[in-house]
């Protein structure tokens, strides 16, 4: 599950928070390794807790927390749509199906002055 701020301004920092949790509804039950958290916007994730017995491996029950923290740009379009993919590996080696979550963010555009300074280039004494 992804989440994040629901709007930004201009310039501000925002954090997304990454939970990922090994669903043995749908899966086997073996233990995961995750090879990567990766936000299409705002990077690499990184690792911020939730492995239980400190294995680093990602088991049923456990909930692994990741963050990746992006600045909001001029450029960006409003709203700002990004998305996750998680990688992993089961305990034989063979890739786990990618699991994706999105996130849409309002950008707040605010006003923008511009000054432009006139006047001779030199002046005589």
């Amino acid at each position: 599950m992804k989440s994040g701020p629901a709007s930004a301004a201009v310039g501000e920092a925002v954090t997304y928070s990454f939970e990922v949790t090994n669903d043995d509804v749908t899966g086997d039950g073996s233990p995961i390794t995750v090879t990567s958290v990766t936000d299409d916007v705002a990077g690499a994730a990184a690792y911020v807790g939730g492995d239980t017995n400190g294995n680093s491996l990602l088991e049923v029950g456990e909930t692994w927390i990741y963050e990746a923290t992006y600045t909001v740009t001029l450029g960006d379009p409003d709203p700002l749509d990004n998305e996750v993919t998680v990688s992993g590996t089961d305990a034989d080696g063979d890739a786990v199906a990618d699991a994706t979550d999105t996130h849409s963010l309002d950008v707040d555009f605010g006003p923008v002055l511009d000054v432009v300074k006139s006047g001779p280039a030199s002046a005589a004494v």
